[in-house]
């Protein structure tokens, strides 16, 4: 017996849903930011003092700065989201983009901000508002998120009654447990390799998930990131994926083309590294 089986979420009820939470279907507001990187405390105050005498900010990059992803163009980064991610940045990324987010208006840069391994300055040139997602933007998330809450409402109850009918007892932890693959790593990258986008995605996940310490884990990472890029636009998920790689492997054999897919997936098409 399927226990969730014939579960429907009715228009209506997802209409009200959606009406009713609105504030959680909001793009958020995005600023076109610039950065000054250093490494040292010393440069990123000279820089700064050179902002403070008037210097133009792409002229004070062209100084100081010694991101060598953001200096060839003035240290542009883009319209970029609090929840973006930037390689430059490293893990504290979210504080330099909140702060130009919530802090600093157009045309304003920050004083120095410490970050992962060394000191930034962040220009905030300009700004896109919030926008309200509409319903049919959204629609196949808030079913989803019906739907999961009524299965799972569903499941809860299913045992709360053998529990009281037969004195089952249920270890919860082992009921939704994924079984680990029969394959071994190597046959599961082979048959990512023929399989559709997302089926792919499935069996490079299946590798980081039970063999996370194989050769094929840092591949399967990367070419995670590469079909969200190339094969289903989805580049969100390619940056989160390729970022995920540079957090594990910032010296792996494919960080360099990771980090190109992450400054380069959205303007062009880019071909696929040699031996993947």
């Amino acid at each position: 017996m399927r226990v969730a089986e014939s579960l429907l979420v009715p228009e209506a009820e997802a209409v009200k849903f959606y009406n009713e939470h609105k504030e959680e279907y909001l793009d958020e507001m995005e600023v076109r930011l610039r950065i000054i990187i250093c490494a040292k405390e010393s440069a990123i105050d000279a820089a700064y003092e050179a902002l403070e005498r008037g210097e133009k900010f792409e002229r004070v990059v062209e100084r100081y700065s010694e991101d060598d992803l953001t200096k060839p163009d003035g240290g542009l980064v883009g319209f970029v989201k609090t929840s973006s991610q930037i390689p430059s940045l490293g893990r504290r990324v979210r504080r330099v983009v909140g702060h130009a987010t919530q802090e600093l208006k157009d045309g304003q840069y920050s004083e120095p901000i410490q970050i992962e391994d060394g000191w930034c300055i962040a220009l905030r040139e300009a700004h896109n508002p919030p926008r309200q997602k509409s319903y049919d933007e959204v629609r196949s998330a808030v079913r989803g998120r019906l739907l999961g809450e009524a299965t799972n409402r569903r499941i809860e109850n299913f045992f709360n009654d053998l529990r009281e009918r037969y004195d089952v007892r249920v270890i919860e932890e082992n009921l939704f447990a994924e079984p680990k693959p029969k394959e071994t790593p190597a046959e599961l990258y082979a048959l990512a390799a023929i399989a559709p986008p997302p089926t792919a995605v499935s069996y490079y996940n299946k590798i980081l998930k039970f063999y996370p310490d194989s050769p094929e884990a840092p591949k399967a990472q990367f070419m995670t990131g590469f079909i969200y890029s190339d094969k289903l636009k989805n580049y969100d998920e390619a940056e989160a994926a390729f970022n995920a790689y540079l957090e594990r492997w910032p010296s792996g054999e494919l960080a360099e083309s990771a980090r190109y897919m992450l400054e380069h997936m959205r303007e062009q098409d880019i071909a696929l590294p040699e031996g993947l």
